[in-house]
C-alpha cells in the first residue's frame, strides 16, 4: 500500500525533504520523503504513513491531520465536533507545516463520521485527482 514515486529532482536541485508537491492544476498530493543529489522520493498523502495538517477552504481554521489509508484513500482525524463539515467541503493544507505553504488544495469530504457527543469526528477524504496517474509534478520551493 505504499504511495511513492521518484522524481528527476534533487538535491542539486534545492529540494528538500518535507517539500510540497503539487500536480500540473496546483493541487497538493504529498511531500519529499527523501532526497539525494539527483532524485527525490514522493510519499503520496494516501500513503500510509503520510500525515498532512490540514484546514477547511471556508473559515481556514486548522482541522485536523489526515492520515493517508493506501489504495489512494484518507482519513481527516481529530476534527472538532464544534466545525460544521459537510460532505464535498474543499480541504486544503493549513501552512502550519515549514515546507508546506497554506491553501494548497488538496481534497473534499466524502463522509463525515462520528457523533456530536464524540470528542473529535474523522472524515474520508476523496482526492481532486487519481494520485496512481500522476506524470508531472511540481516540487514547492520556498521563496528564497
Amino acid at each position: 500500500g505504499r504511495m511513492h514515486f521518484l522524481l528527476d529532482r534533487g538535491t542539486n536541485d534545492g529540494v528538500e525533504v518535507g517539500q510540497a508537491v503539487v500536480a500540473a492544476n496546483g493541487v497538493f498530493v504529498g511531500k519529499i520523503l527523501t532526497a539525494r543529489e539527483r532524485v527525490s522520493v514522493l510519499e503520496v498523502f494516501t500513503d500510509p504513513e503520510a500525515r498532512t495538517i490540514v484546514a477547511r477552504a471556508k473559515g481556514g481554521r486548522v482541522m485536523g491531520v489526515v492520515e493517508g489509508r493506501g489504495n489512494g484513500a484518507a482519513i481527516l482525524t481529530y476534527i472538532p465536533p464544534s466545525e460544521a463539515l459537510e460532505k464535498d467541503d474543499l480541504i486544503i493544507t493549513a501552512g502550519t507545516e515549514e515546507k508546506v505553504p497554506p491553501q494548497l488544495a488538496f481534497g473534499l469530504v466524502n463522509q463525515v463520521n462520528g457523533k456530536s457527543t464524540d470528542p473529535f469526528l474523522t472524515a474520508a477524504i476523496e482526492p481532486l485527482l487519481d494520485l496512481e496517474r500522476l506524470s508531472f509534478v511540481s516540487i514547492l520551493r520556498p521563496r528564497q
